[in-house]
């Protein structure tokens, strides 16, 4: 289950778990909304969405705060 794995992903990553961050998952594309302290963040989302099985395309709306 996509939506189960990247939730306990995010759940593991130290930064990322205490963000706003909420997806949808529609056949296999990952949407993600919500924000993050810096770009590295915005980026490594990406990253643990694109590691999880299933997951064939992420669109990143992740908003980086100042």
């Amino acid at each position: 289950n996509i939506r189960r794995d990247l939730n306990l992903a995010i759940a593991r990553d130290a930064a990322l778990k205490n963000r706003e961050i909420s997806f949808i998952v529609t056949n296999g594309d990952v949407s993600v909304t919500g924000t993050v302290q810096t770009e590295d963040e915005r980026k490594k989302m990406n990253d643990l969405a694109m590691n999880i099985d299933g997951v064939k395309s992420v669109a990143n709306g992740l908003w980086v705060a100042e």
